[in-house]
């Protein structure tokens, strides 16, 4: 029983660390686009226009 709430536990423990760090990257990936793609946004309406 010790045993599998332990593995249990690992399992919890890893699962957490991978979703914060796709939170992380998904995060700091977002605001990389975001930024990249907000110039190109402001100059499209001028362009077509």
């Amino acid at each position: 029983l010790k045993a599998a709430v332990f593995g249990t536990q690992i399992v919890f423990a890893v699962f957490v660390v991978v979703l914060v760090g796709v939170h992380m990257w998904a995060k700091r990936f977002m605001n990389r686009t975001y930024i990249q793609a907000e110039p190109r946004e402001e100059k499209d309406p001028l362009e077509h226009g």
